[in-house]
């Protein structure tokens, strides 16, 4: 088990201090850091409906245009 008098604040090392100006900015940067996540995934879900609106219509046409010259001319249905 371990020493429960090990785990008091006194005992970190001297050089990692943690003071409120620390904590500020670890919040800051985990506030800035939560809003570039969530600003990614709204843009990256923006852009697969985009991808999906652009490629299917794409793609239809592209079998049209592959097709058309196996078509006969003058030939009707």
């Amino acid at each position: 088990m371990s020493d429960p008098q090990l785990n008091r604040p006194d005992d970190r090392p001297k050089g990692a201090s943690w003071d409120d100006d620390t904590d500020a900015l670890l919040r800051e940067w985990h506030d800035r850091a939560a809003a570039a996540r969530s600003a990614h995934y709204l843009l990256a879900s923006r852009m697969r409906r985009r991808n999906i609106g652009a490629g299917v219509p794409a793609v239809v046409f592209s079998a049209v245009v592959v097709e058309a010259p196996k078509a006969p001319r003058g030939a009707r249905a």
